[in-house]
């Protein structure tokens, strides 16, 4: 999950072609459809995106209407990051009290909208009903996972810059892929090992430069760090998932998962001294309409990135997550003034450029990953399924 944007990624992730934060995902399966009696859908295939009995709905809309949906996620996104970036590093300098307050704020909203949708459908399951098996498999593993990320990369905005940061998570990509290999998922292809060398590469430039531009040694370690445990994350979830069959919507993720994670938050900032500190300073606050804002925005975020999923195709999908990177390390050279040296331009081009290229690859296996088997499982699952078919057959 993305650093400032706490609650967001939880809608990003679903797609199998988002950074490989998802690909990656809190969602490694989306539900499959299951046609209803008459042809109709079913509420939460249509919170999760699925469509019954035709083709998906990525794609459709006027092209006006889905680049005024690109240019909104973009903004929303881009000013999320901007705005809680310049909240830890002065008027709010408690990284994991902040992603608290996001998940807090976003726990309610979420329970407040499924209340209003379940006055005018009450017969709508829009929440799925969960199991221990869902609880030990899915949530626990996305919580514990989502809090470390989150506390270690929210706090390395306070000791680096914005763009050094985005390019950081472009590694996200790297890490994942090597968990899937570690853990079986996918199988080792060169041209993927290149093409994320030249993410590495660009990234490392980058880096080094990092300390000329007034970002600390120890805001790239805690950026990497939050990065690498978001990786493992996500490809532990998949195997957890895959293996059982257990499938999420993400109305589903949202409203069970969000508590769970401010609980995970705020205990780490007990451990971490920031609610001492908070204590100390008389419990100051930025003013409450912009912390109020800022809750919005966050909210806000998830709506956009679920419809964005929905409707854009996953080449205008891969698109906007480019163009955000390159917008936000524009900005916040013209909001924070942070300076960056030739040699990271170039590396923050490298890393850029193999980011695109790689999800570009990926867009045809991301459309094989949303087509149903005929057993109503997700690919991920149908690979599972065929490597222990497998090992039957061995012994």
């Amino acid at each position: 999950m993305t650093s400032m944007e706490p609650a967001a990624s939880v809608f990003a992730h679903i797609s199998p072609i988002n950074k490989d934060r998802g690909a990656t995902s809190v969602f490694p399966l989306v539900r499959s459809p299951q046609r209803r009696p008459g042809g109709s859908r079913d509420p939460v295939d249509e919170e999760a995106g699925v469509a019954r009995g035709a083709p998906g709905p990525r794609g459709e809309g006027g092209t006006c209407a889905n680049a005024l949906l690109a240019f909104a996620y973009i903004f929303v996104s881009g000013s999320m990051i901007l705005i809680n970036a310049g909240l830890v590093r002065r008027a709010f300098p408690y990284p994991s009290l902040l992603a608290c307050l996001h998940m807090t704020s976003n726990a309610c909203l979420v329970r407040v909208v499924l209340v209003a949708r379940r006055c005018g459908r009450p017969k709508d399951p829009l929440v799925q009903q969960v199991d221990r098996r869902i609880v030990l498999y899915g949530f626990l593993p996305a919580a514990l996972g989502t809090v470390a990320s989150l506390s270690l990369v929210n706090s390395s905005y306070r000791h680096c810059s914005v763009s050094l940061a985005q390019v950081i998570k472009s590694t996200n990509v790297v890490w994942t892929y090597a968990a899937c290999l570690v853990l079986g998922l996918r199988t080792f292809s060169l041209l993927d090992f290149s093409n994320l060398f030249l993410i590495v590469a660009g990234v490392s430039v980058a880096c080094v430069e990092g300390p000329k531009t007034g970002c600390s040694t120890y805001g790239v370690f805690l950026a990497f760090s939050g990065i690498v445990v978001e990786g493992f994350r996500l490809a532990a979830m998949e195997k957890l998932l895959a293996s059982r069959h257990i499938v999420l919507s993400p109305t589903t993720y949202l409203y069970y998962v969000a508590p769970v994670n401010a609980v995970g938050l705020f205990l780490v900032a007990v451990a971490t001294g920031e609610w001492t500190a908070f204590a100390a300073a008389g419990y100051a606050t930025p003013p409450l309409r912009v912390l109020a804002l800022n809750c919005a925005f966050a909210f806000a975020l998830n709506g956009l990135g679920l419809v964005v999923i929905r409707r854009l195709r996953a080449v205008s999908f891969v698109l906007s997550g480019i163009v955000k990177d390159v917008v936000l390390a524009s900005a916040s050279h013209v909001v924070y003034r942070e300076r960056r040296t030739p040699r990271q331009i170039y590396g923050y081009t490298a890393a850029l450029l193999g980011l695109f290229y790689y999800q570009w690859r990926r867009i045809p296996e991301s459309r094989l990953a949303r087509t149903p088997s005929g057993d109503g499982l997700s690919r991920a699952a149908a690979v599972v399924d065929e490597k222990k078919a497998r090992k039957r057959t061995a012994t």
